[in-house]
């Protein structure tokens, strides 16, 4: 055909097919794309490839348009104002960007967070995707073209999964991401995989009936047979991406095609099994939903230690272990909905639209910090700094883009399904009829599946070429006509040189500016990825490696926070003071970056106040008034973390203030009575107040509560290494043993103070006395620890073998002995 073009013809021509190819690009490399160099290898760089290749498309797009002379022939502006469907979601779209320019962190709510690039631009894309492709598709040779590349990914991301299961350590190395058991393919998360797949399957059901049923028109059946085949692929992948019960969240798209089509089709058999099917989930997902979703009558203290809801364990019971935390998030997201708290520092002049507008796109991490579930501080103490959705994208959007912003996605998906049973009742042929209800399922099951989980982009690839699609369906349906049956070329009369000239200057200007806004972040996060792997060597090129990710892309606070807190690393090894300083001075401007873009994150302030605590100690003593003020504003920022608050406290300590630090750990004591870490410093704070005695039993409470906070006092001891303060805790914890010498949680805690105080030889006696008295049941917990420590101290893993071998007689006696062997073969194989 392109041969037989001359002239004007041959540019608008290629403009098209280049636009075409382009949206098949978009649909089959989506789910594919990854990118082993960098930190984040799957969604970060699915969202840049996104962004480049939807400015692309849009890029042909416009010089196409420009290329026609009225540009009547390509766009209507009347076609889109009389469908309902495009003007919902260009609602959507309208109360998004309000909400992104009324955001109380416009610059993070446009380009998007780190971990989800889930922000304006990102939204603007799917909406510029949604309308050309709903324009552009003119006939079912370009519908099923499309339909098949979507096909033909899901096929390449199951067989990868599939082989992911049987050969992990190889998958684990290519995708640079680690294995836990449950396949994740190219997508990176389990739950974004069965989200996607179970999403496609139903159009692969639609295909498979209508090429069976249209076998004897010349229906090719090897791709019948392929489809069969990608069918059972599916299936498998979705399997093996599970890890409970939860499969059943993602056979309801599947149930409801089995349902719909025999509706559709008046076919009782099929009717009677989707019916079937469908109420065996209600009645399950009931059984497993309502006892969670009740408000908890009290709260049990279960075996590890942790005081948390009767929801954690009654989900933990069925095997969905963070099911009970979800519900937890949820319920503290309503809150959040219905008090709309004023950001601390902020000065929100718009805090009462909160409810209408919401806090801006991807600023859930900053509102949530006000109202963090107190059932679960205890054992998400750590996590809490930084959660970023409340695994509920409906919660979600009501708490980004307000009300209004929730009520115009529930229009769009309203609207969506009108047209689906409009459409359905005009469509004509058994392909069109198909479609519609494999469109149906698939939306239903992404409705169900943001009801537990975030929006991603694999599964909203899916659902917005599903919309796209439903306006050229319904032209089929209404008036195949008007399509034809290949690809259509619009004739029109020759175009002048200046317009081709100004069509292809805007569409290369369009493809580079896809180009920056795609690369910029593209390029960053692998020097980012490159500073990682060399401050895993402590090698101080990362400080370089760091600086270039932040150059690249000075937006991103964790770049900064990464450079910051290497550089605080770096000083601590440093004993000239006037190189410390500068290296602290570095640390402090990265920590200053950091807090320029997430200027409300509690994390930020603490994070800059420690630099400054390090300083005052080390003789800077101008810093103690500054570090003061920030762990006040991250104490503000984040009300009741006991992280926080430990923190300030142990800044107290050092400072001299004994008595502001009690105020402060007993502050923190009851926000989170259960936070380890405040028993260690209550411990600490006992000791310098002369009382070691009462230091000794403070801080081997915990220990004795649930040995597996061994790992946390490791993590005490290292903060306070850097301030020389172990020894004390050290010659508390000989104290506490004089008087009670059969202690085996302080003589473990003793042996892990010598070794941070050089006492190799003293660590590993009082470790292995530790391990002969310690209960059967906490042996473990035990052995995991010394395992640690066994890997951050070379001279303490020399030594280790002999001893580490004498324990496998008391392990062989033990019920766990399946559990405890393992760790004594890593203990002894180590010190080797």
């Amino acid at each position: 055909m392109a041969a037989a073009m001359k002239g004007p013809e041959l540019p608008r021509y290629f403009f098209r097919q280049a636009l075409e190819i382009t949206w098949l690009a978009i649909v089959f490399l989506i789910p594919l794309f990854f990118n082993p160099e960098s930190n984040q290898v799957f969604v970060l760089n699915k969202a840049a490839l996104l962004q480049f290749l939807v400015i692309t498309m849009l890029a042909f797009w416009v010089a196409d348009w420009l290329s026609t002379r009225t540009g009547s022939e390509k766009f209507s502006w009347h076609d889109i104002s009389a469908s309902p469907l495009h003007l919902t979601i260009l609602i959507f779209g309208v109360i998004a960007v309000a909400a992104t320019i009324m955001s109380i962190m416009p610059g993070i709510s446009f380009w998007g967070s780190y971990y989800r690039k889930a922000g304006l631009l990102n939204l603007l894309c799917w909406i510029v995707f949604f309308l050309i492709l709903a324009q552009g598709i003119k006939s079912r040779t370009q519908l099923f073209r499309i339909i098949y590349a979507l096909l033909s990914s899901s096929a390449i991301v199951s067989i990868l999964g599939i082989l992911q299961y049987f050969f992990p350590e190889f998958f684990s190395v290519l995708f640079n991401w680690p294995y836990n058991g449950r396949v994740f393919s190219t997508v990176g998360n389990p739950l974004f995989l069965s989200s996607f797949l179970s999403m496609v399957i139903p159009f692969s059901l639609a295909m498979i009936i209508y090429g069976w049923s249209q076998r004897k028109q010349g229906y090719s059946i090897k791709l019948l047979v392929g489809l069969l085949v990608l069918l059972v692929l599916q299936f498998c992948c979705l399997w093996l991406a599970q890890y409970s019960v939860t499969v059943l969240l993602y056979v309801i798209s599947s149930v409801l095609f089995l349902l719909f089509w025999g509706i559709v089709k008046r076919r009782k058999l099929l009717l009677g099994l989707g019916a079937g099917a469908l109420m065996a989930l209600m009645i399950v997902a009931g059984v497993l939903l309502v006892p969670l979703l009740l408000p908890a009558s009290n709260n049990e203290n279960i075996g590890n230690g942790q005081n948390v809801s009767a929801e954690p364990a009654t989900s933990e019971g069925i095997g969905l272990q963070s099911l009970g935390w979800r519900v937890q998030y949820w319920r503290s997201t309503v809150e959040l909905l219905r008090h709309t708290p004023e950001v601390p520092f902020s000065n929100d002049k718009l805090h009462c639209l909160r409810k209408l507008i919401g806090y801006g796109p991807e600023t859930f991490i900053v509102t949530f910090q006000q109202v963090f579930p107190e059932k679960l501080k205890s054992d998400y103490t750590y996590r809490s700094l930084l959660v970023d959705r409340p695994h509920n994208d409906y919660l979600y959007l009501a708490a980004s883009v307000g009300l209004l912003g929730l009520m115009s996605f529930l229009a769009v998906l309203g609207v969506f399904f009108y047209l689906c049973y409009r459409y359905l009742r005009k469509a004509r042929d058994d392909i069109d009829k198909l479609l519609l209800v494999a469109m149906v399922a698939a939306v239903v099951q992404y409705m169900a599946d943001i009801f537990f989980n975030l929006s991603t982009i694999s599964p909203e690839l899916v659902f917005w070429l599903t919309l796209a699609l439903m306006p050229v369906i319904g032209g089929f349906a209404s008036d195949g006509s008007k399509f034809s049956s290949k690809t259509g070329q619009e004739t029109s009369n020759d175009i002048s040189r200046a317009k081709l000239i100004s069509a292809c200057i805007c569409g290369i200007a369009l493809i580079i500016v896809g180009l920056g806004i795609a690369a910029r972040p593209f390029a960053a996060d692998i020097y980012y990825e490159r500073g990682q792997r060399l401050q895993g060597q402590l090698n101080v090129e990362a400080v370089d490696a760091y600086e270039t990710a932040t150059q690249i892309d000075p937006a991103e606070a964790n770049y900064w926070h990464a450079l910051g807190a290497y550089a605080d690393y770096l000083a601590g090894g440093i004993k000239e003071e006037r190189l410390r300083s500068q290296v602290l001075e570095m640390a402090l401007s990265a920590y200053g970056g950091a807090l320029d873009s997430r200027p409300y994150v509690a994390y930020e302030y603490y994070s800059m106040a420690d630099v400054l605590t390090y300083w005052a100690w080390a003789g800077y003593t101008e810093k103690w008034a500054e570090a003061t003020v920030l762990y006040e504003k991250a104490a503000r920022l984040f009300p009741g973390n006991a992280v926080i608050l430990d923190k300030w406290s142990l800044a107290l300590i050092l400072k001299g203030d004994i008595d502001e630090a009690a105020v402060r750990l007993d502050q923190a004591l009851s926000a989170d009575p259960l936070w380890t870490q405040t028993y260690y410093l209550s411990g600490l704070l006992r000791d310098q107040e002369g009382n070691k005695d009462d230091a000794g039993f403070k801080m081997t409470h915990p220990i004795k509560e649930n040995p597996a906070n061994l790992e946390y006092f490791i993590d005490f001891c290292f903060d306070l290494s850097a301030y020389s303060m172990v020894r004390p805790m050290n010659e508390a914890l000989n104290e506490y043993l004089d008087e009670a010498p059969d202690d085996w949680a302080a003589q473990a805690m003793l042996g892990i103070t010598d070794l941070f105080t050089g006492n190799v030889e003293q660590s590993i006696q009082e470790l292995n006395g530790a391990v002969a008295s310690a209960p059967d049941g906490d042996v473990y917990s035990l052995l995991q620890a010394i395992l640690r420590l066994s890997k951050v101290n070379p001279s303490f893993k020399a030594q280790l073998s002999g001893v580490a071998d004498s324990w496998r007689d008391k392990t062989e006696k033990n019920p766990d002995r399946d559990l405890l062997l393992p760790l004594i073969d890593q203990l002894t194989d180590a010190a080797r």
